[in-house]
């Protein structure tokens, strides 16, 4: 599958947001690690970018719709899978590759 998200940024998949905001209630924090943290944040938690937390709903619902599919043969969720029944507006491209 292949799930391009409309808005999303590279690292918007991953927690690093919450890690900047934690970061940022830390003081003593290592600079570089703080650095590191803002640096991969600036793609996935920047003004303009999909919310974090949109980006996270619709990876969830789309690897929970592959994984059951896949792992236990349970095509329940297999049409939110498809681009003409139950793409999400945010998805820029949603396909399947054989």
């Amino acid at each position: 599958m292949r799930a391009d998200i409309e808005g999303a940024g590279h690292q918007s998949f991953t927690d690093v947001c919450s890690y900047q905001e934690l970061l940022a209630t830390m003081p003593d924090a290592p600079p570089a690690v703080v650095d590191a943290v803002d640096e991969y944040a600036s793609e996935g938690c920047e003004e303009g970018q999909l919310d974090i937390d949109e980006a996270h709903r619709i990876i969830r619902r789309l690897t929970t719709a592959f994984l059951l599919e896949q792992l236990w043969g349970d095509d329940t969720y297999v049409p939110l899978l498809s681009d003409d029944a139950g793409a999400d507006p945010t998805l820029a491209l949603l396909e399947r590759r054989e």
